[in-house]
C-alpha cells in the first residue's frame, strides 16, 4: 500500500512537470506556427502580385512565364529572408518551374492522381 501512494504521489508530480513543459512547448510552438502562417501568405501574396503585374505587362494573362516570374520572385523572396543567395537562386528556379508546369498542365489536362478519364 504504501509502495503504490509513492509511486502515484511520484506520478502526479511527473505530470505536472510534464503539462508544465508542454505548455513551455506549447507556446514557443504557436508563436513558430503564426511566424510560419504570416511568412507563407507573404510569399503567396508576392506570388500572386508578380504573376498579375507580369501579366498586365506583358498583356498575355494566360502564359506559364507569367507564373514562372511569380514563383521565382516568391523564390527572391525566400532567399532574402535567409540572407542566403544559393537559397533565393534554388528557390527562384525551383517555385518557378513548378508554377509554370501546373499552369502548362492545367492547360493541357495533366493528372497526377485519380482514375484515367476515358
Amino acid at each position: 500500500m504504501l509502495m503504490s501512494l509513492q509511486i502515484h504521489s511520484m506520478g502526479e508530480g511527473m505530470g505536472v512537470n510534464v503539462f508544465e513543459m508542454a505548455l513551455k512547448v506549447s507556446t514557443n510552438f504557436k508563436i513558430f506556427i503564426l511566424f510560419f502562417y504570416f511568412f507563407t501568405a507573404t510569399l503567396g501574396a508576392v506570388f500572386g502580385l508578380s504573376t498579375c503585374l507580369s501579366a498586365q505587362v506583358r498583356e498575355e494573362p494566360e502564359d506559364p512565364l507569367n507564373y514562372f516570374i511569380g514563383g521565382c520572385a516568391s523564390g527572391a523572396v525566400l532567399g532574402a529572408r535567409a540572407h542566403s543567395y544559393l537559397t533565393g537562386t534554388t528557390a527562384c528556379l525551383g517555385f518557378g518551374i513548378t508554377a509554370a508546369l501546373m499552369k502548362i498542365g492545367n492547360k493541357e489536362g495533366w493528372r497526377l492522381t485519380g482514375p484515367p478519364k476515358l
